[in-house]
């Protein structure tokens, strides 16, 4: 995800919405977790904020909330499946 993140940056890809998404959701836990949250406090509250509901994370046959379908493939191919 870094690395197309990396790619938006240089223009060599739009960010589409779930990119847009990703990175917000990032930097508004990193707000939390910056006055004290821990990870999972900062998760589930930054989720909550945007609606954004477990099923939704969980979601593996359809536009996931975050992450492109290229990204998804991605993360399946750097921890080994």
């Amino acid at each position: 995800m870094i690395e197309r993140l990396r790619a938006i940056e240089r223009g060599e890809l739009e960010a589409t919405n779930q990119d847009k998404a990703y990175l917000t959701h990032e930097l508004r836990e990193y707000e939390l977790m910056d006055k004290g949250m821990s990870y999972g406090e900062a998760h589930a509250q930054t989720c909550k904020e945007y609606g954004i509901t477990a099923e939704m994370e969980r979601k593996t046959n359809g536009e996931h909330p975050f992450y492109t379908k290229e990204a998804e493939i991605a993360d399946l191919k750097e921890s080994g499946f």
